[in-house]
């Protein structure tokens, strides 16, 4: 070999049940849970728990639980998408909510007890 090391290339194939990675609403929760640890932190993650998924085609839409009225210092529920194919993260994304004018601290309020948003 005149002192060349023979190189070798490792090609590792699986096998996806289903043609998706993340095929279980189970799995696309412990994964969203770990980005959400992360990311966040554990007190975070203990704050939105349960997270829960919901099916949305090629993908995976996790949510948090953690109910919140929007009051300043406070955060809503974590949303974390994820593509089925691949486990690609889509969006990422925690509300959090500031102090605004008190006159409009209320309007804002009432507005999103009625309209909630998609989070």
């Amino acid at each position: 070999m005149s002192g060349r090391e023979q190189q070798h290339s490792v090609v590792i194939t699986a096998v996806v049940r289903g043609g998706s990675i993340i095929n279980r609403p189970d799995f696309a929760v412990k994964l969203a849970e770990v980005i959400v640890a992360e990311v966040w932190g554990k007190d975070m993650l203990a704050m939105q728990k349960p997270l829960v998924a919901a099916d949305d085609g090629d993908r995976w839409v996790v949510r948090g639980s953690i109910e919140s009225e929007g009051r300043a210092g406070e955060h809503g529920r974590v949303k974390v998408v994820l593509k089925k194919f691949d486990g690609q993260i889509m969006d990422l994304f925690l509300p959090h909510f500031y102090e605004g004018a008190p006159e409009v601290e209320d309007i804002v309020r009432e507005h999103y007890k009625k309209n909630p948003p998609d989070v």
